[in-house]
């Protein structure tokens, strides 16, 4: 916990760690007594949703507005992902919160957040483990290792386990900037035309309208 909070603070981690960084903030939370114990049910709230919609900004809305009980009042927000117009709704709540009120907000990936907007927050480091899938489907290093026919058939697999709910779009998500990630530690001087079609499936694939099908096939065909 940072010694001067700061009244918006996002953590960015693998959808498979949030349990724990949620567990270890609320600890930490009231451990240095920034929400009084005997209000930790009122003042300290967990929300967790796999996308943040515009609705879902009325409940923020509503949490900045109330008075704490104690002296401050904290939300801790999980989501894989936040709807652009979402995101231009939490703008002014985000730059100027309620007195005594303090935001957590946890996601997968920097690049699902809008540079106006992640300007607004101190970001917070973790030193986390990134479990990677056991399976090859979510392997950045097997993916780009393979040719684009295998390529094709490692994303139908993945398209299979979305089907199943054996893996989630945030975990997709994940995959996707970690392979973004590694080509671009691959590839100090890439092409334009591969930079642009990179940029665009990060772009996409903060949408949660997009087709994840077709961002993949992109991604497979550019790096």
């Amino acid at each position: 916990m940072p010694e001067n909070l700061h009244h918006a603070s996002i953590i960015f981690s693998p959808v498979s760690s949030f349990a724990s960084i949620v567990s270890h903030l609320s600890k930490d939370i009231l451990k240095n007594n920034i929400v009084e114990h005997s209000f930790r049910h009122t003042d300290l709230i967990i929300f967790e949703s796999v996308s943040i919609g515009t609705d879902d900004i009325n409940l923020i809305v509503d949490f900045n507005s109330r008075r704490a009980l104690g002296k401050n009042k904290v939300m801790i927000i999980t989501t894989q992902a936040i709807t652009i117009s979402a995101q231009n709704a939490l703008l002014k709540i985000i730059e100027e919160p309620s007195p005594n009120t303090f935001f957590f907000f946890i996601i997968p990936s920097k690049s699902q957040v809008l540079p106006t907007l992640l300007s607004r927050f101190r970001e917070i480091e973790l030193d986390l483990k990134i479990e990677h899938s056991n399976n090859l489907a979510l392997n950045p290093e097997n993916f780009l290792k393979q040719p684009v026919a295998n390529r094709m058939e490692i994303i139908k697999e993945v398209i299979v386990f979305l089907e199943k709910e054996k893996v989630t779009r945030g975990e997709v998500c994940e995959f996707v900037t970690e392979v973004v990630a590694l080509w671009h530690k691959l590839h100090k001087k890439p092409k334009k035309e591969s930079l642009k079609a990179i940029i665009a499936v990060e772009h996409f694939m903060r949408d949660t309208a997009s087709s994840i099908k077709l961002c993949l096939e992109y991604l497979a065909l550019a790096v």
